[in-house]
């Protein structure tokens, strides 16, 4: 697939894909569109789209993905070109037009100290949260849609050791880290008919979740989909084995931070939960830089 084939679709929307600063692209049944720009959304009222060409264009993407768009297919998802991710959906399930959402391949790969300086995170918190990946400890990021997660994994992912062989696994290929010894795989259920899997200790991986608490239990249900046979409890006594941290991510205007980091310790089977500690919360306040820490400080436990 090919620009040449794409663009003549989405020439509207052309200066919107161009613009660097722009994350994320949204298209409406009602014909308006939307962009976002370092965590704020903003109307583009100057884009007007023809629904009928919309829909073809579509298609045209779908077919060159091996993919169907109609009505008993209402809904696509694709990667372009340029890696970045298109959802869309059609008629009957909305209307009178297709929606459509892009969110957009980052050309820039924000550092730990970029992070930083936008603050998602702060200076104690990096190095502590880079202590425990040079351990060995395996984090779980979560957040919701847009928060940042892939972001700030990328960067976390710096402290990884060299002389480690890294293999990353996604359902398109995003992180693009630069790592000596690095094996990057794609794993798309659509894609493979054969079960592909991976999995070792010392791992990063993110979640969508609306906090690091509700991350636990999505990812124990996230298992049980693909091993109905498993009981939840074991799923659960599993992941609590398995995993040190939970990193959540929230939006806020302007900016992303790194809202709480909770340590899991184990999982307690007679209650049928999680045992964790909060070893870190930011302050509520937005746009504040300060936060409080749990019962362990960071300075403690590192």
């Amino acid at each position: 697939m090919s620009f040449e084939l794409i663009l003549p679709f989405l020439r509207p929307i052309e200066p919107l894909l161009l613009d660097e600063g722009i994350s994320e692209i949204m298209g409406n049944p009602d014909a308006s569109w939307w962009y976002e720009r370092d965590g704020i959304v903003h109307r583009e009222a100057s884009v007007s789209f023809d629904a009928g060409k919309l829909r073809t264009g579509l298609e045209v993407i779908a077919n060159q993905l091996g993919k169907r768009l109609d009505e008993d297919n209402p809904v696509l998802h694709a990667q372009l070109p340029d890696g970045s991710r298109l959802a869309a959906v059609i008629p009957p399930v909305v209307r009178p037009a297709p929606a459509l959402t892009i969110r957009k391949f980052p050309s820039r790969h924000y550092t730990v100290d970029d992070l930083i300086a936008r603050g998602t995170l702060s200076r104690p918190l990096a190095e502590f949260l880079a202590a425990q990946i040079r351990s060995g400890k395996t984090l779980l990021i979560s957040g919701g849609t847009a928060t940042g997660k892939t972001t700030v994994l990328r960067a976390l992912a710096t402290a990884i050791p060299e002389e480690q062989r890294i293999v990353v696994i996604e359902d398109t290929s995003e992180l693009h880290l630069q790592k000596p010894n690095l094996l990057s795989v794609e794993c798309q259920t659509d894609t493979f008919k054969a079960s592909i899997t991976f999995g070792h200790t010392g791992s990063l991986a993110t979640i969508h979740a609306n906090s690091a608490a509700k991350a636990l239990r999505r990812f124990a249900n996230l298992v049980l989909r693909a091993h109905a046979q498993a009981a939840f409890g074991d799923i659960e006594a599993e992941i609590g084995e398995a995993l040190d941290y939970v990193v959540h991510v929230e939006r806020e205007p302007g900016r992303r931070v790194i809202s709480e980091v909770l340590r899991l310790h184990d999982y307690d089977r007679r209650n049928q939960q999680f045992v964790f500690e909060s070893v870190y919360k930011a302050d509520s306040a937005l746009n504040s830089n300060s936060n409080s820490i749990g019962k362990d400080s960071l300075n403690a436990i590192a």
